[in-house]
């Protein structure tokens, strides 16, 4: 948004819609029904048209026209992208040209090889995917495509994997951001909970037993936007970028002396690391039941998506870097390297260096 782009948030659940309609703003959202799964995907398409080339774009986006459209979920909303894409409704929604509704795709922190989490069935009646189903493997369908995973669902995802391409009809990217996790929660991202919470919904107390990770997956999420706005824009092919090695026949990533992952994005804070970054944490005892409408049983599932950290001893910092001005120097260069690279953008280059000192611990 910094570059003057819109965002536009479409609620296409029928729990969120319940949810709404029910506990957050009855008046307000009394009409706002959804009644039953399935509908969810030409819910968006219907929506994404009249914005573009129907009357709510004029109240919606002021006036603005909207040059390119991006399609992007996080988490269940990825898994949605990436069901959006796969199953028709890409080449369903089309403009009044005859040109795809939608430019982009970005599938985030969504393992296509994670059973119904990754690929949810059409509707309630439908069933869930074979694990060797190969509409888990995403195709471009002519859109740009990407995939941006933390090593909590790269864990599951090696089986549908794919290799990046720069093919006109099916140009595409996995980003695996090494040290991150699905969930981070950092307060200056999350703005949902503060809407909802200013709404009237409440959240159970919930915590972690480990020391939550410093990573910052979003610093490369927004880079990931720019490059597949590049992309689709100017036909800059977008950076590519090395996988996660995994360890056969499991469902997990092979880790270095340390226990830090190998392979993958080599973020700063993994490139000259001052901790060993782990994909999961345990609950804290204190931690309450979720509410009915959050996709988690209990506590323990939901602490195993947060990121969490071992500091290094100070001394084996010095051992590895001398003292504090070497080991900034050295992150200074990796944030740069990544800079170059196309993976991260001058503010967030800026941010991770205002970040850095935090970082050495002595």
């Amino acid at each position: 948004m910094r570059g003057g782009h819109t965002w536009v948030g479409v609620t296409v659940f029928p729990s969120s819609a319940r949810l709404l309609r029910e506990d957050i703003d009855p008046d307000r959202y009394a009409s706002l029904e959804i009644a039953e799964d399935g509908l969810q995907y030409d819910v968006l398409g219907s929506a994404i048209s009249q914005l573009i080339q129907g009357s709510l774009g004029e109240k919606a986006l002021g006036g603005a026209r909207a040059d390119r459209v991006l399609l992007s979920g996080m988490s269940a909303t990825g898994s949605f992208t990436r069901i959006f894409l796969q199953e028709g409704f890409h080449e369903r929604w089309t403009r009044s040209d005859g040109r795809a509704l939608i430019d982009g795709y970005l599938i985030g922190i969504s393992s296509g090889g994670a059973g119904a989490a990754g690929y949810p069935p059409l509707s309630a009646d439908d069933h869930e995917l074979s694990a060797d189903d190969p509409r888990r493997t995403v195709r471009g369908h002519g859109a740009v495509v990407f995939e941006v995973l933390s090593e909590t669902e790269a864990e599951t995802h090696q089986p549908v994997t794919r290799p990046d391409s720069d093919e006109a009809g099916d140009r595409y990217r996995l980003y695996e951001i090494a040290g991150t996790a699905h969930i981070e929660a950092r307060p200056s991202v999350l703005t949902n909970l503060e809407q909802f919470e200013r709404g009237g919904g409440s959240r159970p107390a919930f915590d972690v037993q480990e020391a939550r990770s410093d990573a910052r997956f979003d610093v490369y999420l927004r880079g990931a936007f720019e490059a597949m706005d590049r992309w689709i824009a100017a036909g800059e092919p977008a950076p590519r970028a090395e996988c996660f090695t995994h360890v056969d026949g499991a469902e997990e990533l092979q880790r270095d002396a340390d226990g830090n992952v190998l392979g993958g994005v080599r973020a700063p804070w993994l490139d000259v690391p001052t901790a060993v970054y782990s994909p999961h944490s345990t609950s804290s005892p204190e931690s309450e039941p979720p509410p009915p409408w959050m996709p988690f049983g209990d506590p323990e599932m939901l602490a195993w998506l947060v990121g969490s950290m071992r500091l290094l001893p100070l001394s084996e910092l010095r051992r590895r870097y001398g003292n504090r001005s070497a080991y900034l120097r050295r992150f200074a260069e990796s944030v740069a390297a990544e800079r170059a690279r196309g993976l991260l953008l001058d503010e967030e280059a800026r941010e991770l260096l205002r970040e850095a000192p935090s970082r050495w611990r002595g």
